[in-house]
């Protein structure tokens, strides 16, 4: 499982992820924030199944995985 804040395929959105993003980048030598493709490709490379993301309230998300 990864909370984060989870940018759309377009990574222009939500506002709120984007710009932490961008906060990311400037204060990290390679800083970002992730779009949902992103970390379901990331699990299911590392062996993960049945890999979701969660919306919570709030600005931030759950990418969850199942490993078997």
């Amino acid at each position: 499982m990864v909370q984060d804040f989870i940018l759309e395929p377009s990574k222009t959105a939500p506002r709120v992820a984007a710009l932490f993003s961008l906060n990311m980048l400037v204060g990290t030598r390679a800083g970002s924030s992730y779009s949902e493709p992103e970390y379901a490709n990331w699990f299911r490379e590392a062996g993960f199944a049945e890999v979701r993301r969660v919306r919570l309230p709030g600005p931030s998300g759950l990418m969850i995985g199942v490993r078997s």
